[in-house]
């Protein structure tokens, strides 16, 4: 059940701004793309999360290690699409995708603080 919580909270911090951005208009088939692509972004960052802290660590090391992910995944891949899709907008891609860390790093700190075992026991 933590997994989907931290998932949920995670896909909402990096997934709201862009849907507050995009809004007023109509979702064309590339918005929906860089929306699919930031919910794979938590998602598998919570799955790493996961896996490589285990749960019995500290709760500020899972909130770092949450941080961390959510800033560091976003960038990469905003990086190897900038790599894949090529061209004179690669840059803004780029720009764009350091933007979303921001929001996502916030979302992978919380995920970190739900998944901490001496958080959970507190509630």
């Amino acid at each position: 059940m933590n997994f989907l919580k931290s998932s949920g909270v995670w896909a909402v911090f990096t997934c709201v701004p862009l849907l507050i951005v995009m809004f007023p208009g109509r979702f064309t088939a590339d918005q929906w793309e860089v929306l699919l692509s930031l919910f794979l972004i938590s998602l598998v960052g919570t799955v790493l999360l996961r896996l490589l802290v285990p749960p019995s660590s500290s709760t500020k090391r899972q909130i770092m290690c949450g941080m961390c992910l959510g800033f560091v995944l976003p960038a990469v891949g905003a990086y190897l699409w900038m790599k894949i899709q090529g061209g004179f907008e690669s840059s803004a891609i780029f720009l764009g995708g350091l933007v979303m860390s921001i929001p996502s790093s916030i979302g992978g700190a919380l995920a970190g603080l739900i998944q901490s075992r001496k958080f959970m026991a507190s509630r």
